[in-house]
């Protein structure tokens, strides 16, 4: 497994394990227990005692485990570059999840994390977890989120062998990294891009390469990062954003890459993965976060179609969406607000 970096350190753990095992020995040796009714032998009781301790806190202290996770699964790293789990090596950091109180009702934020240690943990039986059209091919001491039958009750890490019965959170995965930042790059070029089409006053009946640029004022780093995973040359020149007066930065595409994102756009609904790409892109562009919940504004006046395109995307996937409809009186249109869940 790869253990992240909110834990307590190996040798610290292991210096406290033998401590206690020698506190309980000489206990013994004194008669100071009364009472061991679970075992006549006091070391596999010991034994039983330290393996639910450590799972208790590897639980409970934020600790990022794959000790479930099969040769060949691909691991996320810092770079945003996929590697199989078993060639990720100690020393180098991945991207996790971890639990935040930002917003009003909190949610998760992705964070860096250092890899401690690794090891093959053996061949483990697997069992598969499915609800309504999704499933999940996992280790009977996977953690998910689980929720109980009791109206009460909180959502729950649970063992997937003890999640039967109960209503089960998946998130949704993707499966092809590059296809997932083709729709990131389309997505933001539609909610803060421009397709301009050159003309030549002298010559009007002359037909140039369209051109495709990218505004961005705040996530800077993935434009840049997606222009160049994908090598594609761009100038970038600082402006004035005409509609919030802000800097920001204008990404001018070059023509040989044309034809490129217009094969990307063409082949967006081949693959469910440039779909939810598309729909980040989007966010980054054009979107907001609160609790558990993205938010993407868009003008019915000037942007009707991409409104219909966001909705049939939505549709396609199958995911739960709010609308609605309010004015902005400043630029006096109408505008929607799509609140999409980030947990399915």
């Amino acid at each position: 497994g790869i253990k992240g970096v909110n834990l307590i350190p190996a040798n610290v753990w292991n210096e406290l394990d033998n401590n206690l095992e020698q506190i309980l020995i000489i206990k013994e040796k004194l008669g100071l227990f009364i009472e061991k009714k679970s075992t006549n032998n006091f070391l596999e009781f010991w034994e039983r005692f330290r393996r639910k301790l450590q799972t208790h806190a590897e639980t409970h202290r934020a600790e990022c485990t794959f000790k479930c996770i099969s040769e060949g699964s691909k691991i996320l790293m810092s770079d945003w570059t996929t590697k199989n789990i078993e060639n990720v090596l100690v020393g180098e950091e991945i991207l996790g999840v971890k639990k935040t109180t930002k917003g009003q009702y909190g949610g998760y934020e992705i964070v860096k994390q250092k890899v401690l240690n690794k090891n093959f943990s053996g061949i483990k039986e697997v069992i598969k977890i499915s609800t309504q059209n999704k499933s999940l091919l996992l280790t009977p001491d996977h953690k998910i989120l689980t929720n109980t039958k009791c109206k009460r009750s909180t959502v729950l890490f649970r063992d997937a062998e003890n999640s039967f019965g109960n209503k089960v959170a998946l998130f949704d995965s993707i499966n092809n990294l590059e296809e997932y930042y083709k729709g990131c790059l389309i997505g933001l070029i539609d909610s803060d891009g421009h397709k301009s089409f050159p003309k030549d006053s002298k010559h009007l009946n002359w037909k140039f390469t369209p051109l495709y640029s990218v505004y961005q004022s705040v996530d800077k780093e993935s434009v840049e990062f997606l222009l160049d995973y994908f090598n594609i040359k761009y100038s970038k020149h600082e402006r004035i954003h005409g509609y919030s007066k802000k800097p920001c930065s204008v990404y001018y595409i070059s023509s040989k890459y044309t034809r490129t994102i217009d094969k990307f756009k063409k082949e967006l609904f081949n693959s469910s993965d440039s779909l939810f790409g598309y729909i980040t892109g989007f966010y980054i562009g054009d979107g907001s976060y609160s609790g558990y919940k993205i938010y993407i504004d868009q003008s019915m006046t000037k942007n009707e179609n991409k409104c219909l395109f966001l909705e049939k995307i939505f549709k396609t996937l199958n995911l739960e969406y709010t609308v609605n409809y309010y004015t902005d009186y400043k630029f006096n249109r109408k505008m929607v607000k799509y609140g999409i869940r980030d947990i399915d």
